[in-house]
């Protein structure tokens, strides 16, 4: 898992390259000065290369993780456009203190970026009810909650948008197990069917 993990930040690295060259060579740059984001699971891996890339083209970024110890390092890191918010987002709780943190610094949110995931790689007879429901909390409850409750900040955006992070495995067996295929799947239909709503 931390190969994989370490192979797609790479990859993140390499497209926010690419895109900060053609934004530079655009000098569109400016585009994103005083837009918000809100990023959960971005203290590390492809979330903190997605926080990066905001600060970067001139956004302001809620930086979201479970240890405080990780979320201060990633708002230190990242610097002055960053805001910091220890929450578990797989809870209600966790959503609402995340959302509140969210209002206390701005009067709406540009962008959602649903990125905080997690797995237990084991086939369905050997997964536990607990592993199942704690992949399927993180991964696909939290998406579903979050873009609900955000709904009211975004819309007073002049752009709203919502990335939901899936994978592979939520359009076909790649191994990774059946509880994070079903909770990806889900992340799939759940983003384009907000889309028809929305």
């Amino acid at each position: 898992c931390k190969k994989i993990s370490d192979e797609m930040a790479n990859l993140v690295q390499q497209l926010r390259t690419q895109a900060n060259q053609e934004a530079a060579a655009a000098d569109d740059d400016a585009e994103y000065d005083e837009e918000t984001g809100l990023i959960t699971g971005s203290t590390k891996g492809i979330g903190f290369a997605a926080a990066q890339e905001f600060i970067d083209l001139g956004a302001e970024v809620m930086v979201n993780g479970r240890s405080g110890a990780d979320v201060k390092n990633a708002v230190a890191r990242l610097g002055p456009r960053a805001y910091g918010c220890v929450a578990d987002v797989a809870t209600s709780d966790g959503r609402d203190a995340l959302l509140s943190e969210v209002s206390s610094h701005w009067d709406r949110l540009d962008c959602l970026v649903n990125n905080a995931g997690t797995n237990v790689r084991k086939p369905a007879l050997e997964a536990t009810p607990d592993e199942y429901t704690r992949i399927t909390s993180l991964n696909l409850d939290a998406v579903y909650h979050l873009c609900v409750g955000a709904h009211p900040l975004l819309i007073r955006s002049s752009r709203p948008t919502i990335v939901n992070v899936a994978s592979a495995a939520g359009l076909q067996s790649t191994g990774s197990g059946a509880a994070y295929a079903v909770s990806k799947a889900g992340v799939v239909q759940l983003t384009k069917t907000l889309a028809c709503e929305w």
